[in-house]
């Protein structure tokens, strides 16, 4: 049975993300940053991450600007490193 592209490529992030997490083990934040927020997919997996984050008593979230656009990634992940976010995705 073939799976499509879009199923096995979230199973792949989450599976990473999650082995990333366990390694954290008793981190304060742990940040995803993402291409664009604000549609279906990706809020489907912003809440994958808050429950994740909850099970493992973290604080999980996930940050991405309103349009894709690579400078905005940047200024995330560097606003991220700022604040010693311990993990980010």
């Amino acid at each position: 049975m073939l799976v499509p592209l879009n199923r096995a490529a979230f199973a792949a992030l989450a599976l990473s993300c999650s082995a990333l997490v366990s390694q954290v083990f008793a981190a304060d934040d742990v940040a995803v940053v993402v291409k664009i927020g604000g549609i279906p997919w990706f809020n489907a997996m912003e809440k994958g991450i808050q429950k994740a984050g909850k099970e493992d008593n973290l604080n999980a979230y996930m940050v991405g600007p309103t349009t894709a656009d690579p400078a905005q990634q940047v200024r995330a992940v560097e606003d991220l490193i700022a604040k010693k976010v311990k993990l980010i995705a």
